[in-house]
């Protein structure tokens, strides 16, 4: 098979690696004819006859046959898999972005990150961890008596390992594995374990912890890869969930100065620079112009997803199996929503650009009130047009009224 060519046994003549197996089967004579697909040998074809009759050349080129069209459908079922887990995995990603990217209260972000992560990375346990005062803490798990467990500077925990590393990490044998936490893999019967750094701007906030209880069911590289992508995810998420927090308070803090002024004054302050769209400085609106930039550069830095026909050429791409036609739809449909929302993206920028240039005082002011876009907002969306307010009664969901800052942008 290494040397790329059809091999031939008969008695005598068996290899020494190869002769029990003979043996066993009682085999006189054999063929073994490589599986080549792209100049690539991925296995053999092996014949073996119990009668004392050599293979004749007929035979010989009809095994030859056989082994080049199998070596080209194990190829081909090969691409088909490995096409369907990349299309599973994207979908599993933009299923928990969407899931969790609307949610901007902290609590709701880390209960439903939890749970859709154990349903679609297929584990029991998940345990998230956020890094407070140098402590980890479990904010959310799918196991109710962890949360609030604190893990100190200095004590073993695999969370802690993948944060100092900056990368995901496997033990698949976690009682013997100086980095897992003994007694709690003792205590929850773990048997593998993965843990995943998460990152917010370059610096750590936490990490994720996913582990499994069944016996010899260790965790791969692609069940790695899946999980940084979706961790990421859920790192962004709680990311935006705390600047909205802060957001939240600000604006309260600089609503009530406003509106009441000092207590012993008794009269109103003027209003914040900021917060009034007509007195907006000139370094303000840089700012402002800045985001917009930098928003822009990053809506183009990825170009649009390239749409695949449904038909494809089986000689350049190796797939014509009819089972691939679904795939190649579901691809097409992703790659249509994502270059679709990138153009509106980038047009909604354009148009935020275009009237910072031509009406400047007039910028940061909600289209429909004319009051004031609060700054936070405009600081997370920069070409936002409404207020909250306003963008709820122009948009409703459900008859619901609006409830996170980043909706209906």
């Amino acid at each position: 098979m290494l040397e790329g060519r059809t091999a031939s046994a008969s008695p005598g003549t068996w290899p020494a690696y190869s002769a029990p197996l003979a043996q066993s089967v009682n085999g006189r004579y054999a063929i073994a004819a490589p599986l080549v697909a792209k100049d690539r040998v991925i296995g053999t074809f092996c014949c073996v006859r119990r009668t004392d009759r050599p293979f004749l050349a007929d035979e010989v080129e009809l095994i030859e046959t056989c082994a080049a069209h199998m070596a080209v459908a194990i190829e081909r079922a090969r691409l088909f898999e490995t096409e369907r887990s990349r299309a599973r995995d994207l979908s599993l990603i933009n299923e928990l972005g969407s899931l969790i990217s609307g949610e901007l209260d902290l609590s709701g972000v880390l209960e439903s990150g939890v749970r859709h992560l154990a349903r679609m990375a297929e584990v029991p346990q998940v345990f998230l961890l956020l890094l407070e005062n140098g402590h980890l803490r479990v904010a959310a798990s799918t196991l109710e008596g962890a949360i609030g467990t604190m893990i100190e500077p200095g004590e073993s925990a695999l969370g802690r390992c993948a944060i100092e590393e900056r990368r995901a990490l496997i033990v698949n044998e976690p009682s013997s594995d100086p980095r897992a936490s003994q007694a709690r893999v003792k205590r929850f019967a773990q048997t593998a374990l993965l843990g995943v750094p998460m990152f917010a701007r370059g610096a750590p906030i936490g990490a994720v912890l996913l582990a499994r209880t069944e016996p010899d069911c260790p965790f791969g590289g692609e069940e790695v890869d899946r999980a940084v992508a979706m961790v990421n995810q859920l790192a962004t998420a709680i990311a935006n969930a705390r600047l909205f927090d802060l957001a939240q308070a600000s604006d309260r803090l600089a609503g009530a100065s406003w509106r009441q002024g000092p207590a012993d004054s008794g009269v109103a302050l003027a209003r914040p620079l900021w917060l009034n769209g007509s007195r907006m400085k000139k370094r303000d609106l840089d700012v402002i112009r800045q985001s917009l930039q930098r928003a822009r550069a990053q809506a183009l830095s990825s170009s649009p997803t390239r749409i695949e026909p449904n038909r494809k050429d089986e000689t350049q791409v190796g797939v014509a199996d009819e089972d691939a036609q679904a795939l190649s739809e579901m691809l097409q449909v992703l790659s249509s929503q994502r270059n679709k929302g990138q153009k509106e993206l980038v047009a909604r920028i354009d148009r935020a650009m275009r009237r910072l240039e031509s009406a400047p005082d007039d910028f940061g002011l909600c289209e429909d009130c004319e009051e004031d876009i609060p700054r936070k907002r405009l600081q997370l969306v920069p070409y936002a047009t409404l207020c909250a307010a306003c963008q709820s009664k122009r948009d409703p969901v459900r008859g619901a009224a609006r409830k996170k800052i980043t909706d209906y942008q």
